[in-house]
């Protein structure tokens, strides 16, 4: 999973429930989010704990499990500039920040060609650039920025509107463990149809403000 980053947290506890089911214990080791592509995509850890569609394609020795299992909101946090959004292009001549590792940031702002775009190791990091007017924007998913920015006390930040996007995100195992990608989408299939997943991501998102943002 990704080093600092909330909503991974939230993936995590998650994806314990999915794995328990089929009496499989795991832990996760966090590390920066290119660094744990890496580790991840050579079988030297055995999954990543949430990842966009895109993933499976760049990364073929990474599985995609078909069925997403999170969903999360992203947003353009600024300081000083507050204007309606149109997309990833409305960024377009702005210095913007971004999580290292972060791929749906780094895919949107290449293709929306915005150039000047400063990668920092953590949502927190970014946040404190953000609020120094070292950058105009930041992106984050929205429960990312919104619980950072709590912690660290920066009450002038806020996300712009509306949401940049929907991310629906993946459970990916290395293909060595090919053999448990049915069975664990059959589990995330069920606890969708339920409503257990859902209730699961906002318990755990509940659990996480109260220890961390409060």
């Amino acid at each position: 999973m990704i080093q600092n980053t909330p909503d991974q947290k939230v993936a995590a506890q998650v994806l314990k429930v999915i794995y328990q089911r089929l009496g499989i214990a795991v832990t996760f080791v966090e590390l920066p989010g290119k660094r744990a592509l890496v580790e991840s995509s050579s079988g030297q850890l055995d999954a990543e704990a949430q990842r966009i569609y895109r993933i499976g394609e760049l990364y073929p020795d990474l599985l995609r499990v078909p069925t997403s299992y999170m969903t999360w909101g992203v947003s353009v946090f600024s300081k000083k500039h507050n204007f309606k959004l149109t997309g990833w292009l409305s960024l377009k001549g702005y210095t913007v920040a971004m999580v290292r590792g972060m791929k749906y940031a780094e895919i949107g702002l290449r293709d929306a060609q915005v150039d000047n775009v400063v990668t920092l190791d953590d949502v927190g990091e970014m946040m404190k650039i953000l609020a120094a007017n070292r950058v105009d924007f930041a992106i984050a998913s929205s429960f990312n920025g919104a619980l950072q920015l709590k912690v660290l006390g920066i009450e002038d930040i806020g996300p712009l509107s509306p949401e940049l996007s929907q991310l629906k995100l993946y459970h990916y195992l290395h293909k060595k463990h090919r053999q448990l990608l049915s069975k664990i989408d059959a589990v995330i299939k069920s606890m969708k149809r339920t409503g257990e997943l859902k209730k699961l991501q906002q318990k755990f998102i509940n659990e996480l403000l109260n220890n961390e943002g409060a």
